[in-house]
């Protein structure tokens, strides 16, 4: 069996950090939303083996690509033993905080089910996702969202229909636990009365 996915990337309209959690990840408040800029993911079963290509060199195909990281802990929670070749076909831009490995790995995980006809409810898969990453879980819902505390506590919201939206990102890439770690280390960018309109 072989499935096609778009896998769409997110702007966040509102991000507030609100402080450091005794998990050590960051309280938030943010608003998020999808836009229609996707990659394509194709995702076929294959005998016990993970494997992962992306034509970007600034993608990960190991296991530090979370598409990677959804696949072996869906096997792991599942027992599913089934392998699976994955093609990213990236148009969304690396490391520009556009959720485009957090929005794959929902994809994959979605996909996954499918692939490998195995049920989980829905509670299984925000679960899986959280795990994943913080991000992972808006990306079943899509649309316009709430997202708290790690920002994986996601509340569906009615939808912003803007009708053009200019997208522009910096030929830098920046990593969000690069970012994190930077707010981290000045907690006074955490203050209540600093939230932040993007």
């Amino acid at each position: 069996m072989n499935i096609e996915c778009r896998s769409y990337a997110k702007i966040n309209w509102t991000l507030e950090v609100l402080g450091l959690r005794p998990d050590g990840y960051h309280e938030l408040r943010t608003i998020l939303q999808t836009i229609n800029l996707y990659d394509l993911i194709s995702f076929e079963t294959t005998d016990g083996v993970i494997e992962l290509t992306c034509g970007d060199p600034s993608v990960p195909e190991d296991e530090s690509n979370l598409v990677y990281r959804a696949a072996v802990l869906f096997r792991q929670q599942t027992g599913v033993q089934s392998g699976v070749r994955v093609n990213i076909s990236k148009r969304i831009p690396v490391a520009a905080g556009l959720g485009g490995g957090s929005s794959n790995a929902a994809v994959a995980l979605l996909a996954l089910q499918r692939l490998w006809q195995v049920p989980l409810s829905p509670a299984e898969r925000l679960e899986l996702g959280a795990a994943v990453g913080a991000d992972v879980p808006f990306f079943f819902y899509g649309g316009t969202a709430v997202g708290v505390g790690r920002g994986s506590e996601v509340y569906p919201l009615p939808d912003v229909t803007a009708p053009h939206l200019l997208l522009v990102t910096p030929l830098i890439e920046i990593s969000t636990s690069e970012v994190y770690r930077a707010v981290r280390e000045r907690p006074e960018l955490t203050s209540k009365s600093l939230g932040a309109n993007i």
